[in-house]
């Protein structure tokens, strides 16, 4: 993964060394203008009380510190909003695979909640989780399965569409969120991943290392009145295609009446 925290080292480094030239060119150019056009002179015409020169060493000492101060301002302002934007970029971002951290992709999914809500656009989630792979970590180290995870979630990022959005939620577990999709096209989807995933494998440490999916797919329903609610009804379709035999996406028409969580445990932690 990229190193957000170099970068902002650099940038900062060479902010400090454009600081100073900037200070010392804006101050030699001010201190021009007020020689050529006599502004020094038009002062004085003003201000009686004070001797020339007393009053040429004040303005162009009030004239340097006040460009210095406006010139190291901008510039850590600067630096600020490229530090938040990184803080940001990672609080967002899944460090291994690069997708969706787990508090982004909730955040994604109340925001699709908030809209059916209120205009009734539909959306589905596909809860995903890698058969095995606690299996794949014994057998062939925490390096390897961090390779599979990497695989899965680019493999995600291939099949899915510009408007979908991947998280990891915990774990080998994923998340996608697909707006404005219907239950047919989720399951069109899921189906593509457990195809193609079944063909994939990665090399490490002289082996080839295969490995399958297993799909809880859902959507929103008048019935759901939080997003617990709804990734609740997604883990119970996982687990019983986990118990089916895994390798398989099962949909939410084989699951009714489920009642909605007891409390509103907040996912988003």
């Amino acid at each position: 993964m990229y190193d957000y925290s170099d970068s902002i080292i650099k940038r900062l480094k060479n902010n400090a060394v454009k600081d100073g030239v900037i200070i010392l060119l804006l101050a030699a150019v001010i201190y021009c203008l007020c020689i050529r056009y006599d502004i020094f002179e038009i002062l004085l015409f003003y201000v009686h009380k004070y001797e020339k020169y007393e009053l040429d060493e004040l303005i162009v000492i009030l004239c340097i510190l006040f460009i210095s101060f406006a010139a190291y301002s901008s510039r850590r302002l600067a630096d600020l909003r490229i530090a938040f934007s990184v803080i940001r970029k990672i609080s967002q971002t899944d460090d291994l695979t690069g997708v969706s951290s787990r508090r982004r992709i909730f955040e994604l999914i109340y925001g699709e909640f908030i809209r059916y809500k209120r205009y009734g656009r539909p959306f589905c989630l596909l809860l995903i989780d890698i058969d095995e792979f606690k299996k794949i970590n014994d057998n062939y180290g925490h390096r390897a399965g961090d390779k599979v995870l990497k695989k899965v979630a680019d493999l995600m990022g291939e099949l899915s569409r510009r408007t979908d959005s991947i998280g990891r939620i915990g774990g080998d577990e994923f998340l996608v969120l697909l707006p404005e999709t219907d239950m047919d096209e989720a399951l069109k989807m899921a189906e593509r991943l457990l195809k193609k995933s079944t063909s994939l494998y990665i090399s490490d440490s002289g082996y080839d290392i295969s490995f399958s999916l297993s799909i809880g797919a859902t959507d929103i329903k008048e019935n759901i009145e939080s997003i617990e609610h709804l990734i609740l009804i997604a883990d119970r379709l996982l687990y019983k295609a986990k118990s089916q035999g895994k390798n398989r996406v099962t949909g939410d028409e084989s699951i009714s009446g489920l009642e909605k969580p007891d409390n509103d445990k907040d996912l988003c932690d």
